[in-house]
C-alpha cells in the first residue's frame, strides 16, 4: 500500500521543529509498562482544560491498550475536574480515529502547522462548547 497525498505532503523536519519548539522536558513523564520505560506522555493541568502536549509510545507496545488506559484515566480527571481535555494531532496521524472513538471532536484545523486540534468535553452537552 502506498503513501496517500497527505503522508507525502508532510514535513517531518517542519514537524520535528514544531515539536523541539514546545518541549519542556520538566514536564515530561515517563509511561511505563511491565517496568519498562516504552513512551512519553506531557499533560499540562490548569483551571480551564486538561492539555495532552504529546504522547508517545515506542511501536512495539503500540496496539496493547496502554494509551486507552492512559486516557481512560484522563477522561476520569476531566470528569471530576469539569474540565476539556484538548490536544493537537497531525493531519497524517492514524491516532486521529483513536481520540475520535474516545468522543473527542475536532474544534480546529492549522493548515500551515497541519495540524487538528480535539477536544473532549466531559459530561457533554451544547452549552459545553463556546
Amino acid at each position: 500500500m502506498g503513501l496517500s497525498q497527505e503522508e507525502k505532503d508532510f514535513d517531518r523536519t517542519t514537524a520535528l521543529a514544531q515539536y523541539k519548539e514546545k518541549f519542556e522536558p520538566s514536564k515530561i513523564q515517563v509511561i511505563q509498562y511491565q517496568g519498562q520505560d516504552v513512551g512519553r506522555l506531557r499533560v499540562e493541568k490548569s483551571s480551564t482544560s486538561l492539555y495532552v502536549g504529546g504522547i508517545h509510545l515506542l511501536p512495539e507496545f503500540q496496539g496493547l491498550g496502554i494509551g486507552s488506559s492512559i486516557f481512560a484515566n484522563l477522561i476520569e480527571e476531566s470528569k471530576r475536574a469539569k474540565v476539556p481535555i484538548t490536544l493537537e494531532v497531525f493531519d497524517v496521524n492514524s491516532a486521529f480515529k483513536f481520540y475520535s472513538k474516545l468522543g473527542f471532536v475536532q474544534t480546529g484545523y492549522n493548515k500551515e502547522k497541519r495540524y487538528k486540534t480535539l477536544v473532549y468535553y466531559p459530561d457533554y452537552t451544547s452549552s459545553t462548547r463556546q
